[in-house]
């Protein structure tokens, strides 16, 4: 649910045959299987959030501006192959500059894009949850939630996919081009 609505509206999130071939050089990475993607361990969720933590991730945040290729780039990183990207069917080749928003508050997250200057769209809304001082999961079934360990440091927060409950690779791709490319940068 998070990501498939995402994917419908954002119409990105990967990367066509010929991008991903041009940007990745065409190397055959490690591949994450479907369902469960990372081999990160999952965080037993079962701490209750923090005022601090709930408090310190309220806000606005936003990303750096981040081209295809380094969207390219932060999925190979990330262990997933050309393959898998050009398996999607679809391509961020129309997002030559795309700046991510995420807007937190009262047990809510709301994920806005702007690409190629233009004004910010919504893309997602829904529940999340701190769970401890480095963790937060977003979504709920039948394709959530998605789990994410965070760091803040400052005005400066980094936010990496431990866990993503879909079984399409297309969502993981998502998620990992929006939240892994760029850290986000709190402005209010």
């Amino acid at each position: 649910m998070l990501m498939r609505g995402l994917q419908t509206k954002l119409g990105i999130a990967m990367v066509v045959s010929a991008l991903a071939s041009a940007c990745s050089g065409g190397g055959a990475a490690s591949s994450p299987s479907q369902g469960a993607m990372r081999t990160s361990p999952a965080t037993a969720i079962t701490t209750s959030p923090t005022a601090a933590a709930v408090s310190s991730l309220d806000g606005t945040w936003r990303s750096e501006e981040v081209t295809c290729a380094q969207m390219t780039a932060t999925l190979e990183s990330a262990g997933i192959s050309t393959k898998q990207m050009e398996a999607t069917g679809n391509s961020c080749s129309n997002r030559n500059r795309t700046v991510f928003t995420i807007k937190t508050a009262d047990g809510q997250l709301v994920l806005f894009s702007s690409q190629n200057g233009a004004q910010d769209q919504e893309e997602w809304s829904g529940p999340f949850m701190v769970v401890n001082d480095h963790t937060i999961v977003a979504g709920e079934p039948p394709c959530g939630p998605i789990t994410y360990h965070y760091a803040l440091e400052g005005d400066r927060l980094t936010i990496d996919v431990v866990k993503d409950e879909c079984d399409e690779i297309g969502d993981l791709i998502a998620q990992t081009m929006i939240y892994e490319t760029s850290p986000f940068t709190k402005v209010s």
